[in-house]
């Protein structure tokens, strides 16, 4: 057969609208192959270089190499973005898995697991996720959607490292990264917001576990395309009950939401920007492994226990990395028996707890932060967590 051999291929793929019809196969595929084969052929996909090529024809009779590589690198990007884009668009219909997934393992790797996605959830890409994986994000999740300004939660073992919120993500998320970036080292992060380039960029620097949340731009989406970070969607979501089996029986439980309406019980009552911070707090200590304590400032978590024995004890774990601030608040998700906590508090540089309240030894307490200047508000029910 008598073929010329093809020297140029120039092609400007089908703009995506209605999926699969508009998804341009033949383009992508001719343009990968002229990429591929750049030292032969010259591969074209951005109209801007028009110019270029023809300027080199001109005056050279050829495109060089060096130039014909580069046009290359455009087409290779270009399909990257290009197939990015239809994962994105494509994902709100994909089909929704009814039947079971097996995981990676369960919380160990002897452990087999298996996961029924919920409705609108789906797992973008990344590696084979463990069960850890799964109730690391559901964790995570269920901090950020306590609130309505852009939040990030970092979560390490179902408890946060660092949680913070701010008028935009990426500050929300540098102060979540920033309240305990030791313990955010292979964490798994939840935004409430659509994750964007911006913080697709800080995260891809790092090493981040997994990421959930409601969207991820195209951007953001290409930064992880070639790492084993799992991108995780889901719509905003609580849980309304929960199913837990033991070896007694299985319990269903059906979650309280009641309304935060705390009360100050010292003589001394908090302004507008330590409510907001007392608020801030008791959000994410409702969703903290009891006994916990959370204390923060400005919209960002300083310390955060977890899992504690005695409820004194978390606030000395805190105390003892704290990267102490102005304006500290305190939060636990139980009451204090004793004064021992309200002293302690004050010594690490608290100025306002928030707590259930309940204790026999109740007046006891508010007088001791009364005694040592502190602000102090029940909010007339506990939040433990287990």
């Amino acid at each position: 057969m008598n073929i010329k051999a093809i020297e140029l291929v120039c092609v400007t793929p089908y703009k995506l609208n209605k999926l699969p019809e508009s998804i341009d196969i033949g383009g992508i595929a001719l343009l990968r192959a002229a990429a591929k084969n750049c030292s032969s052929v010259i591969p074209v996909c951005d109209p801007d270089d028009y110019k270029l090529i023809i300027a080199q024809l001109r005056d050279k009779g050829f495109v060089p190499c060096d130039i014909s590589a580069k046009l290359a690198m455009k087409v290779f990007k270009l399909t990257s973005d290009y197939d990015s884009r239809v994962l994105r668009l494509a994902a709100p219909a994909t089909p929704e898995r009814t039947g079971t997934q097996k995981l990676r393992y369960g919380e160990n790797p002897m452990d087999k697991a298996e996961v029924i996605f919920a409705r609108g959830c789906s797992q973008i890409s990344g590696k084979q996720m463990s069960s850890n994986n799964i109730f690391d994000m559901e964790a995570a999740y269920n901090i950020v959607n306590e609130f309505k300004k852009p939040a990030c939660a970092v979560i390490k073992h179902r408890n946060a490292s660092g949680a913070a919120m701010a008028e935009k993500s990426l500050p929300a998320l540098k102060k979540a990264y920033g309240a305990d970036p030791l313990s955010a080292w292979g964490g798994v992060y939840a935004f409430n917001r659509r994750v964007d380039k911006d913080c697709a960029a800080f995260l891809s620097k790092k090493f981040v576990e997994c990421i959930v949340a409601p969207d991820f731009s195209r951007e953001a989406l290409a930064a992880f395309c070639r790492k084993n970070t799992v991108l995780f969607k889901a719509p905003d979501r609580r849980a309304v009950a929960t199913v837990k089996s033991s070896v007694f029986g299985t319990v269903t439980e059906n979650k309280g939401n009641p309304s935060f309406r705390p009360v100050t019980v010292t003589k001394k009552k908090a302004g507008k920007n330590l409510m907001r911070d007392l608020e801030f707090a008791w959000k994410i200590v409702k969703n903290t492994t009891s006994n916990a304590v959370v204390i923060a400032a400005q919209g960002q978590t300083l310390a955060v226990c977890g899992g504690a024995q005695a409820r004194v004890r978390a606030i000395e774990i805190c105390g003892s990395y704290l990267k102490k601030q102005e304006n500290m608040v305190l939060a636990t998700d139980g009451f204090f028996p004793f004064d021992d906590s309200i002293k302690l508090a004050k010594k690490i540089g608290i100025k306002a707890i928030i707590q259930p309240g309940g204790s026999i030894r109740d007046a006891e307490v508010t007088k001791a932060a009364d005694k040592l200047g502190m602000i102090m508000l029940f909010t007339g029910h506990r939040v433990f967590k287990h």
